[in-house]
């Protein structure tokens, strides 16, 4: 049994170690024993033969291609996010931008009609792509900490620039290569300061837009960097217990709401107190 994201980097090693030929791939895992008896069978689903099938007929894609993406999504935002409405790449949905209504009326009076209004969209299927270079020696290192260094590396360059993208005010997202991130024209709102009232003040301030913009707030989650859920986690109200007795660095709750950390949460000042911005989102819009 290996772990999430060992297969993947063996599979990349034993590439690498053949000069990206397949079958020497292939030779070089048989070598490796019975732990690599998953990446030999990983490259020999590439060797075999296509023919025709139809749609009833596609098989579940090989363990080293989810490999990566399942030990990968549970570090991002959007990976740690409850309630997320997911929909399917390069398949034109519907949303309703606005409901409809109901209307009070008298007997014998006419009957207000109200109607949806609805905008269409597409999500695209688009690459992050991580590129490192590694010695000969690490490569056909048999050290476990030599397969943990490179799949760690991979995901955590993965992760800054999918979560960076996710967050960025300022990304409008490049077409066919980057969409643009959900803060994207969004007014942001100023702090008002860094005592305990005026960080309620302002959470509350961003709870009533998201609450303005139609959410509501079953869902919601505060993201900001862990220096900002730490200095959340050691403030004292005036009687000198914790305000935010739930927050760590690793996250917690605050005003009520889950709180995710991430150190690609934007952040354009230099003090450890100010921490940088704090979004608040409904995954489920």
């Amino acid at each position: 049994m290996i772990n999430r994201g060992q297969l993947s980097v063996r599979y990349m090693k034993a590439l690498a170690i053949a000069n990206g030929d397949i079958a020497g791939a292939i030779s070089f895992s048989e070598s490796q024993g019975h732990g690599w008896r998953d990446v030999c069978e990983a490259f020999r689903a590439q060797l075999a033969a296509v023919g025709a099938e139809g749609t009833t007929d596609w098989q579940m894609p090989q363990p080293a291609a989810l490999d990566f993406s399942e030990f990968l999504r549970p570090m991002t935002i959007i990976g740690r996010l409850v309630g997320l409405r997911r929909v399917p790449f390069r398949t034109r949905t519907i949303a309703a931008t606005a409901g409809s209504s109901a209307y009070w009326s008298g007997e014998k009076s006419p009957r207000p009609i109200s109607h949806m209004t609805f905008a269409g969209s597409t999500l695209e299927q688009l690459s992050v792509i991580a590129m490192l270079v590694a010695t000969a020696e690490l490569l056909r290192s048999s050290a476990p900490s030599a397969e943990t260094l490179l799949s760690r590396d991979l995901a955590n360059a993965a992760v800054q620039a999918m979560d960076a993208a996710f967050l960025d005010n300022a990304n409008s997202g490049v077409p066919g290569v980057m969409p643009a991130s959900i803060t994207n024209g969004v007014t942001a709102i100023h702090s008002s300061g860094l005592t305990l009232a005026a960080i309620d003040a302002d959470l509350a301030l961003e709870a009533q837009a998201l609450d303005a913009a139609g959410s509501n707030l079953q869902f919601a989650t505060f993201v900001m960097r862990p220096r900002t859920a730490l200095y959340l986690s050691q403030l004292r109200g005036s009687g000198g217990a914790l305000a935010f007795p739930q927050m760590g660095v690793k996250g917690g709750v605050a005003a009520g709401l889950p709180v995710i950390v991430s150190n690609a949460s934007p952040s354009s000042v230099g003090s450890p107190q100010e921490g940088g911005e704090i979004t608040l989102l409904d995954p489920s819009q």
